[in-house]
């Protein structure tokens, strides 16, 4: 399932609006296997976030996920730290993202979308 081109998305309409937006998390609504020079119409950065982290398979390992995406590049770590946990990893940058938002400019309103299948961290502030 790839989200459809004539459908705008809540990024695309904040954006219009003076916001910046991020995506930590699973991207699903893009297609990647089909897709021969890796950056999709549907992929985050072209829908609408600033700023995307996560992967966009449906599936993916918690403690070793095999790659994630920075904006539209795909990163493989060799190595993943002791303890590593994809969500800890995915609340980190969200907030790593908006941080470096209000320090570029603190009056520009920002938008973040956090989102992992499985919840393990408490909100921490940003």
């Amino acid at each position: 399932m790839e989200l459809p081109e004539d459908v705008t998305t809540i990024p695309e309409t904040l954006r219009a609006q003076g916001y910046a937006s991020y995506m930590s998390a699973s991207g699903t609504c893009a297609r990647t296997s089909t897709i021969p020079d890796r950056v999709a119409r549907s992929w985050p950065v072209q829908r609408g976030f600033d700023r995307f982290y996560g992967f966009l398979e449906a599936f993916s390992n918690y403690h070793h996920p095999p790659t994630l995406m920075v904006d539209n590049s795909e990163v493989a770590p060799e190595r993943y730290p002791d303890g590593y946990y994809l969500t800890d990893d995915l609340t980190d940058r969200a907030v790593s993202m908006i941080r470096s938002s209000k320090a570029s400019d603190a009056s520009k309103p920002a938008s973040s979308i956090c989102a992992s299948g499985r919840a393990r961290t408490t909100a921490r502030q940003a």
